[in-house]
């Protein structure tokens, strides 16, 4: 290992990692916000701070078509992309 990467190494406590709670969503980082759907694209789930993204309020976004939300070409690109992971599943 280069020097530089086993100080890095050395300076890491990995032993709390087992009792991270990152599989609970209470917060979402400062320079994203999320957004969930259903698989008709309909929101069913939304952070607080997606007003600072989108210019709506979090409840006002709740039920509508993602469509309604972000732009189509943004749409387009994440329904490709789901295509491609689902064609990729298994690999």
């Amino acid at each position: 290992m280069p020097p530089k990467h086993r100080k890095l190494a050395d300076s890491m406590n990995l032993s709390e990692c087992d009792r991270e709670p990152i599989h609970q969503l209470g917060r979402i980082q400062s320079f994203g916000f999320l957004i969930g759907v259903t698989q008709d694209w309909l929101v069913s789930h939304v952070s607080e701070n997606v007003s600072e993204a989108l210019g709506r309020e979090a409840h006002a976004c709740l039920g509508r078509s993602l469509a309604d939300l972000i732009p189509q070409d943004s749409l387009h690109a994440i329904r490709n992309r789901m295509q491609w992971l689902h064609g990729h599943a298994g690999t």
